[in-house]
């Protein structure tokens, strides 16, 4: 068995050439779903990571991120799925296209996938209601949470699906139709907007609201600055030190990541003052201009004042029209 093979994208690369098909064995198991819908499962067995990316995918509805099923990132059940283990089963049915479609189970997949391992799978022969994926899904998040980003890619892709069906659905209005807390659904919607040097440094678990809520007012302050992104990461890294990087609590690398920042960002606060409106246009009355403020290198702010609704969809179309 070769633990250390590296695996190639077992989440939609078919490089299977031998034409061997998956044992499916007669055990079988009836389940009813919340919906009403009643599957039966059977048991579908794969030898190793060929037989897995030639007749296994992951499923849409799936949570995790393929970013995230990396060998370090699975180390918690990676060796036990290595050697054979695999303790309870993966969930999911079979497609039209004959592939078998993974509802629940993402994360064993992968290890076996990476490890060329063993694969247990309970398979659907028909396809599981979507709010019954979803239900299934979420029995994952019992055993092993999801991050905030997990989340925030989950739930901002749902929203931009039912916003080309209702564009005036409000991310409130969303959030309750999903039960969420407002606020809660805020920080998950947030964690994507963040650069890549936060979830590069800070990982994506085991973080809590409050460091959360820094994250975003430091990535704000990041935006403003002349500060790189690069620069901070580098910055980072040097104050760490001889320190283990991965032995540091998630408050302990914001600190650093906080303090790193503030170390780069001295100059700036040091040298600045405050830059005055440019003047881009006057009405014909006092009352009547159009502004353009820089507020740093990265950010302006363009001030409309005493204009009337005609006026601004004029300019807001000229915006457009000019990014096009």
């Amino acid at each position: 068995m070769n633990r250390n093979k590296k695996a190639t994208g077992f989440n939609g690369i078919n490089r299977g050439t031998s034409g061997i098909k998956p044992q499916a064995k007669p055990v079988t198991n009836r389940i009813k779903l919340p919906s009403g819908q009643e599957i039966m499962l059977r048991l579908h067995s794969y030898k190793g990571s060929e037989e897995i990316q030639k007749h296994v995918r992951v499923d849409h509805l799936n949570i995790r991120r393929p970013e995230e099923l990396t060998r370090d990132k699975l180390a918690d059940i990676y060796e036990g799925i290595a050697d054979g283990n695999q303790i309870t089963n993966a969930i999911g049915y079979l497609g039209e296209d004959g592939l078998v479609y993974v509802v629940d189970g993402s994360r064993r997949m992968a290890c076996a996938d990476i490890a060329d391992a063993p694969l247990r799978i309970d398979v659907s022969d028909s396809k599981i209601d979507p709010k019954d994926a979803e239900y299934i899904v979420l029995q994952s998040d019992k055993r092993k949470a999801f991050s905030y980003l997990d989340w925030g890619h989950y739930f901002s892709n749902k929203l931009e699906k039912l916003r080309e069906e209702t564009p005036a659905l409000t991310q409130s209005l969303f959030a309750d139709d999903e039960g969420v807390d407002k606020t809660l659904m805020s920080r998950y919607l947030n964690a994507i907007t963040l650069a890549p040097v936060f979830w590069s440094v800070m990982g994506s678990n085991e973080i809590s609201a409050r460091v959360m809520n820094k994250m975003v007012t430091l990535n704000n302050a990041l935006t403003e600055s002349p500060v790189e992104a690069q620069q901070l990461h580098e910055r980072y890294l040097e104050n760490v030190g001889s320190a283990v990087p991965d032995s540091l609590g998630a408050n302990e690398r914001f600190d650093l990541l906080n303090r790193s920042f503030n170390q780069l960002n001295t100059k700036k606060r040091t040298v600045s003052k405050k830059v005055e409106p440019e003047t881009l246009w006057n009405g014909s009355t006092a009352k009547q201009k159009v502004e353009w403020k820089q507020k740093s290198s990265k950010s302006a702010v363009i001030n409309l004042a005493g204009l009337d609704e005609a006026l601004q969809a004029k300019i807001k179309q000229a915006v457009v029209e000019a990014l096009a």
